[in-house]
């Protein structure tokens, strides 16, 4: 498992197994518990790992993880706010705008530049992504879009910092986690708090595996933005898009239209070619 792309698609389709039980699990538990609950999770998994590891919290880059923490927690709390009030396909779309404020981000901080070949592929998942989009779909979800598109701007900026993190060799995938985990613990806290509401043992269960994938997925991408370019491992992150497509059709009745379709195909074969590029 040492290719970034690689690494970039498994924690999509993670992700989006994550979605189907963060929809499920909102029609009965407050957002800031979810939120919370994912978060502490995931900090205990990985203050146990760096326990066996031996490993330290470094003294470097500092403002820079606790920066990348609460902006990752802030974009959850958001995210976790719109899956319930919007469908899985149109959420997954949103979520994968950071892309595009990558580019922008990449080349502002990082100076990074891209694989020619890349480029033809990179434009076929854009073109895929405005078939899926389709404007006017969210006349009815207008605040909790908005809101999405807000947090990918900030996401944008998130992923090229864990991109400097990581490619700067001083900090583990793990002490990365750590920060954001630490965030996304902290940052619930004041919208439950006060109210909140002890899940059922079935709400409870799904609680404990949303973390425990989200864990797995975040895993899977901080490794695969130290290995591979941010701007590449945001794009390919994309096939999100079809595979939370499917899970909405089938289990929430969610009916994409030929557009969504042909986008999605477009994307599945854009995302394909980008790997051969990468064995190339």
């Amino acid at each position: 498992m040492n290719n970034g792309i690689f690494l970039a698609v498994a924690s999509s389709v993670i992700f989006s197994f994550m979605n189907v039980m963060l929809k499920i699990t909102g029609l009965n538990v407050p957002e800031g518990e979810i939120a919370f609950a994912r978060g502490f999770i995931g900090l205990l998994l990985v203050t146990m790992i760096m326990i066996y590891k031996r490993s330290r919290l470094s003294s470097t880059d500092v403002p820079l993880l606790i920066l990348r923490g609460f902006l990752g927690a802030a974009y959850v709390l958001v995210y976790i706010y719109a899956i319930n009030r919007m469908k899985l396909s149109d959420l997954a779309i949103l979520a994968q705008l950071s892309g595009v404020f990558v580019v922008f981000w990449n080349k502002l901080l990082l100076k990074e530049k891209i694989v020619s070949k890349a480029y033809l592929p990179l434009s076929g998942i854009f073109l895929g992504t405005l078939l899926i989009v389709k404007p006017g779909n969210f006349s009815a979800t207008f605040l909790p879009a908005m809101l999405m598109v807000g947090a990918e701007i900030l996401d944008g900026l998130v992923i090229i910092i864990v991109r400097y993190l990581a490619k700067s060799g001083r900090h583990s995938s793990n002490e990365i986690m750590f920060y954001f985990l630490l965030g996304m613990t902290l940052l619930p806290l004041p919208f439950f708090i006060n109210d909140f509401i002890m899940p059922n043992p079935v709400n409870s269960l799904i609680l404990i595996a949303i973390g425990l994938l989200s864990f797995t997925a975040l895993t899977f991408l901080t490794k695969a933005f130290a290995r591979q370019q941010a701007t590449i491992v945001e794009f390919t992150r994309y096939i999100g898009i079809v595979f939370n497509t499917i899970w909405g059709y089938f289990l929430f009745q969610e009916i994409p239209d030929g557009y969504t379709i042909g986008g999605g195909i477009l994307i599945s074969l854009c995302v394909t070619q980008l790997m051969n590029i990468q064995k190339g």
